[in-house]
């Protein structure tokens, strides 16, 4: 992927917060702090932090692929080492390129 296919996901930095479920139900806070839209999957990626933890200087980050069901919409986890390679370039365009240039 090169800078310019940024311009076709369709790029989220409005930040909000979700209460999501683990799979034992364990609720927790999440903030969004990107969405972006893989124009070559069409897939829907959210990338959160644990909303507790936001002040930390390092922030463990999860990604998470959207999936909309109707009026429902339901978070599932990235699977595959091609997403994620994916992911940690657009982040790395968004964020550490942009950072360089300061």
């Amino acid at each position: 992927m090169v800078e310019k296919d940024l311009d076709k996901m369709k790029v989220g930095m409005e930040e909000e917060v979700f209460t999501l479920s683990n799979e034992d139900g364990v609720e927790k806070e999440y903030r969004k702090i990107l969405e972006f839209t893989n124009p070559t999957n069409s897939n829907l990626y959210y990338i959160f932090a644990e909303e507790d933890k936001m002040e930390e200087e390092e922030l463990q980050i999860f990604p998470m692929v959207c999936v909309e069901d109707g009026n429902n919409i339901r978070f599932e986890p990235v699977e595959t080492d091609e997403e994620y390679s994916m992911i940690e370039e657009v982040l790395d365009i968004l964020y550490f390129d942009s950072e360089e240039g300061e």
